[in-house]
């Protein structure tokens, strides 16, 4: 199976589910499929009434690389995942360009960080 631009399909996930169950920080449209395709943790879902987890999320995605990795320490984060196609990425990386997730998405990885997949 192909995997899908946006990150949607359980084929887009085989490669985190591969890997030890941990808490991922995403963006909340990849909430649901790492919860149903993966033995991990999210923060944020597209669900209404999940307000502090999906603030983490964006203080964390949108603020600087310095603020991500004061959550992803405080938070007990595994992995950082990202779909550099899907439109909620996208979003946030225009919202923030000079943000946490628009930089991840640019190749810029901070030295606390390493890629995995």
């Amino acid at each position: 199976a192909s995997i899908d631009a946006p990150c949607n399909s359980k084929a887009s996930f085989a490669v985190l589910g591969a890997m030890a169950p941990t808490t991922v920080l995403a963006i909340s449209n990849l909430g649901s499929p790492i919860l149903a395709f993966t033995g991990h943790r999210v923060f944020a879902g597209p669900y209404h009434r999940n307000v502090a987890g999906n603030l983490l999320v964006f203080d964390a995605l949108l603020g600087s690389a310095t603020d991500a990795k004061a959550i992803v320490e405080s938070h007990h984060v595994g992995l950082v995942a990202l779909c550099r196609d899907n439109p909620e990425s996208r979003l946030f990386a225009a919202r923030a360009p000079d943000g946490f997730l628009a930089g991840l998405m640019r190749g810029s990885v901070p030295e606390w960080l390493e890629p995995v997949a």
